[in-house]
């Protein structure tokens, strides 16, 4: 999945923070070439990851050998569990592209507090949004049945463009399997609710846009009752 501009309803670069950037030389520079593991599942680095080029993905290895995704994460943006709280061990962290990363230790980071310590609050913003997004996510499946879910995630990512309306094109690359992985709605699920969206002439979505075709009555199924 890629997308040039960040949606609130994708998991995707949350709170990128530029000027850690200027801080490079207190950590540990390192590239990966694409689809090499920068965090194997099992592993415990307890460092933060900068991103200062390409793009990562973070996720989960399923028991069947699939992958779950959390997030992905470009430029400016900080993965990594400096603080865990619970012993996992399907975590890993992926290039998505080339990429460069900057490691970071808790001592690395206590020295640039020092010098700006406005990017200790950076980084809890950054952890907070992360928090937030998820918490959302729990609470969208506990009250909204998949093709509600579905429905909202499209309609919250035109609204957030401020494009919620007739005719509204929005480009993005967002693939069936992308939507599998942030839903948790089955892929053949997803296949039949954007079908029939289409069919109804409220929504298409090809492979790099998705054109609304009738605002009001996706916002209508968005909010509509159980």
């Amino acid at each position: 999945m890629t997308e040039t501009n960040l949606h609130r309803a994708l998991p995707a670069d949350f709170c990128p923070i530029e000027s850690l950037e200027r801080f490079q030389a207190y950590g540990c520079v390192r590239r990966y070439q694409k689809g090499s593991f920068i965090a194997w599942p099992g592993e415990h680095s307890h460092q933060i990851i900068y991103v200062l080029s390409g793009r990562l993905v973070v996720g989960r290895l399923l028991a069947a050998g699939e992958e779950h995704l959390i997030y992905h994460a470009g430029r400016h943006c900080i993965v990594g569990r400096m603080f865990d709280v619970r012993d996992d061990d399907s975590y890993f962290v992926r290039a998505l592209e080339d990429s460069r990363c900057c490691f970071f230790s808790r001592e690395q980071l206590t020295e640039i507090f020092q010098q700006d310590m406005e990017m200790a609050f950076d980084i809890i913003k950054n952890y907070y949004s992360k928090v937030s997004y998820y918490m959302n996510q729990l609470t969208e499946i506990r009250i909204y049945p998949p093709p509600q879910r579905l429905i909202r995630m499209l309609r919250d990512l035109f609204r957030e463009k401020g494009c919620l309306e007739d005719g509204a094109v929005l480009p993005i690359q967002l693939t069936q399997q992308d939507i599998t992985a942030i839903t948790g709605i089955h892929y053949v699920s997803v296949s039949r609710i954007l079908k029939n969206l289409k069919e109804a002439g409220i929504l298409t979505k090809t492979r790099s846009r998705l054109v609304l075709h009738d605002a009001a009555r996706l916002n209508s199924l968005a909010l509509s009752e159980k």
